[in-house]
């Protein structure tokens, strides 16, 4: 009920519709107090706002406070830890800090060229073995809902990036090394650079996954 909940009010038509209930739900109150307090039925009150003019100022008024309000319940009506959760949370935030070296693999994938350039196989070692150390792990899940989206986003994208690497690289001239066939570019332009840019669209999207569960952790789990 929660995220169903979530999805509407997240969706701007959705939110619209929430919106005139509040309002419709509000008018209703006020009618039902004018009705109850003065002579006045509670369906001529309730008549009477509804034929109301209203300036455009006041229904722009409206608008930004729905948005305002729609911030602040993003911000401070989010997922709450209690000391169980939030030490599972910490463990995990700070596996995939250890283990997903921003210094490492992160910046080896943020960096190499993956178009026809032959790179070490060994390079991947820290994401493959974080990948399947971790891939069946029952108890490799956040409880915040936010990093657990960030999280399964980040394996589905290494998953990806592994299939690739597997069907569309080959050895090298040399001892470790794996490469997009350079050849290719000559022979099938379009096939070639299909490649490398699902390559590098994945690489970069394992990289922003990767910043986002560092960043948002940060907020949540160091200064929570």
């Amino acid at each position: 009920m929660k995220n169903w909940f979530k999805r509407i009010w997240n969706d701007p038509v959705g939110a619209s519709i929430i919106g005139g209930l509040i309002l419709f739900l509000l008018s209703s109150i006020g009618a039902a107090v004018v009705s109850y307090f003065g002579e006045e039925r509670f369906l001529d009150v309730l008549k009477s706002i509804a034929n109301l003019e209203i300036k455009l100022w006041i229904v722009v008024l409206v608008v930004v406070v729905c948005f305002i309000l729609k911030g602040l319940v993003e911000k401070y009506g989010s997922y709450r830890y209690d000391s169980h959760t939030y030490s599972n949370d910490k463990a995990i935030y700070d596996m995939i800090v250890k283990e997903l070296s921003n210094d490492g693999i992160i910046y080896f994938l943020r960096t190499n060229n993956f178009a026809g350039f032959s790179f070490r196989l060994s390079s991947l070692d820290e994401l493959d073995d974080f990948y399947h150390s971790h891939l069946n792990d029952p108890n490799f899940e956040f409880f915040h809902p936010k990093l657990e989206e960030m999280r399964k986003k980040l394996m589905a994208d290494i998953c990806e990036f592994e299939d690739l690497i597997a069907t569309k690289t080959f050895p090298g001239k040399y001892q470790d090394t794996q490469t997009v066939p350079p050849e290719w570019e000559i022979k099938c332009p379009d096939y070639f650079w299909e490649v490398v840019n699902k390559i590098h669209n994945t690489t970069s999207s394992i990289c922003d996954n990767y910043d986002k569960i560092i960043k948002f952790g940060k907020k949540v789990i160091k200064l929570v």
